[in-house]
C-alpha cells in the first residue's frame, strides 16, 4: 500500500511539477492601421476614472476605479475578472505600478497575449498563441513570476520561467513591473529595474505577443502552484495606481514615437531589493508542495477506505 501511494504522488508530481500555462484563442490580425496604438499613452487613475481605452473580459461590475486606483477584484462569483488594452502593441513598453491580490491561491497577472480573447480554438481544442506574462500568487507574494510561451509551448524549463525574490510583499506595497517586447527582444522591470532578457531565436520567441491585459484569477485546480483557496475570504483585489504604454515603431525601441507623459503623478511606489530564486530551488520548492498537497488528500482517502468484503 506504501508503495503504491508514493508511486501515486510522484506520478502527480511529474506531471504537474511544471506549473500553469495560461494563452489565448488563435490571433486575429488588424484589418486597419487603426487598431494599432501609435503614441504613448499614461492612465493615472488618481486623475481619471476613464476607462474606454480598454475593454473588460470578464466581470464588468468587478473592475472599476476607485480611491485613485484602478480595482480589479475576484470574488467567489467571478473568479478570473479580466480588462484588455483596446489597441495592438506589436513592439513597445508596458508599465505597470501594483499592488497585487493578497490570498493563497489567487494569481495576478500582467500580460502580453497574441489575441484579445482567451477561448479555446474548438477545432483542435488548443491555444497555439504568443504569451509574456509577468505572474504573482498569494502562496508567495514577495516572488514575481517571469515566463512566456511560444504558440501555447513552454520552451525548455530553464528558459520558459524565471522567479525573483523580493524583501517585501507584493500584496503589501505598491511596485512599478515592465514587459518590453522588439523584433530582438523580450525584458522584464521591477521598479524600473531590468530582472530579465530574453533573445530572439526563430522557433522559441513570442513575437506575436500584441494585447496587453491585466487579470485576477483562482488557481483552482492548481494548488500546487497557487497554493490551497477558501473563495469565502474574498473578495481578492489587484490595486493599479497607474499604466504606460509606449509602442516602438518598426519593433526597434530606439525609434522615435509621439510620446505623451512618461510618469503618474499618484504613483508611490516602494524600495525593493530583487534577488533571482535559483531553477533547482524554484523547482523544490513547487515540488514539496505538490507532495504536501497530495499527500493530504491521499491521507484523507486512505482514512476513508474501507474494504469490500466479498460474500
Amino acid at each position: 500500500m506504501a508503495n503504491t501511494l508514493l508511486q501515486v504522488w510522484i506520478l502527480i508530481a511529474t506531471v504537474t511539477v511544471f506549473g500553469p500555462c495560461t494563452v489565448a484563442q488563435p490571433p486575429s490580425k488588424p484589418t486597419n492601421a487603426s487598431q494599432v496604438l501609435t503614441k504613448a499613452m499614461t492612465y493615472d487613475f488618481s486623475q481619471t476614472s476613464d476607462l474606454s481605452d480598454f475593454e473588460i473580459q470578464w466581470g464588468v461590475d468587478n473592475i472599476f476605479v476607485r480611491d485613485g486606483m484602478l480595482q480589479v477584484v475576484m470574488d467567489e462569483f467571478i473568479t478570473a475578472p479580466t480588462i484588455v488594452y483596446s489597441k495592438e502593441i506589436p513592439a513597445g513598453k508596458i508599465d505597470v505600478v501594483m499592488k497585487a491580490a493578497a490570498q493563497s491561491g489567487v494569481a495576478t497577472a500582467l500580460m502580453l497575449y497574441e489575441t484579445k480573447g482567451a477561448t479555446v480554438d474548438a477545432k483542435d481544442n488548443s491555444y497555439p498563441n504568443d504569451e509574456i506574462d509577468i505572474e504573482i500568487v498569494g502562496k508567495d507574494p514577495f516572488e514575481v513570476q517571469t515566463m512566456f510561451f511560444r504558440k501555447g509551448k513552454r520552451v525548455a524549463e530553464n528558459i520558459y520561467s524565471e522567479n525573483k525574490k523580493l524583501n517585501v510583499s507584493t500584496a503589501e506595497v505598491f511596485i512599478h513591473y515592465g514587459l518590453e517586447l522588439t523584433n530582438e527582444y523580450v525584458k522584464w522591470y521591477i521598479n524600473h529595474q531590468e530582472v530579465r532578457s530574453y533573445s530572439s531565436s526563430p522557433d522559441k520567441f513570442p513575437r506575436d505577443a500584441r494585447f496587453f491585459r491585466i487579470g485576477v484569477w483562482a488557481g483552482i485546480g492548481r494548488e500546487s502552484w497557487a497554493g490551497p483557496l477558501d473563495l469565502t475570504q474574498g473578495p481578492f483585489t489587484a490595486q493599479i495606481q497607474s499604466i504606460m504604454v509606449t509602442p516602438y515603431a518598426n519593433g526597434e525601441a530606439s525609434s522615435s514615437v509621439p510620446t505623451g507623459k512618461t510618469t503618474a503623478s499618484g504613483d508611490q511606489v516602494s524600495t525593493v531589493q530583487i534577488e533571482s530564486v535559483p531553477l533547482y530551488e524554484s523547482l523544490w520548492n513547487r515540488l514539496k508542495s505538490i507532495v504536501n498537497a497530495n499527500l493530504g488528500k491521499l491521507a484523507e482517502s486512505a482514512k476513508n477506505f474501507r474494504p469490500v468484503q466479498l460474500v
